[in-house]
């Protein structure tokens, strides 16, 4: 277990940049649980939150702009 806690905190920032992005494209991960256990060790210094912050919204933001690139592009709406 302390592995994994290791290994979360060594790696926080991909591993939260690329959980939130699979949830925004549509794949069925848990994000939630993520985001509170990193959350969690941000309040006990090892993370950033504002670093946390920033990867979570460049996660969020990406899929939408490359939606809205398409649409621009295509002039039809896009899924």
């Amino acid at each position: 277990m302390d592995t994994i806690v290791h290994l979360l905190v060594a790696h926080a920032l991909v591993v939260v940049f690329l959980n939130v992005l699979a949830a925004q494209v549509g794949l069925p991960v848990p994000m939630v649980p993520l985001l509170v256990v990193m959350g969690a060790r941000s309040m006990a210094g090892e993370v950033s939150v504002g670093a946390l912050f920033a990867v979570a919204f460049a996660a969020c933001l990406t899929p939408a702009l490359v939606r809205f690139a398409a649409r621009q592009r295509s002039g039809r709406p896009v899924l």
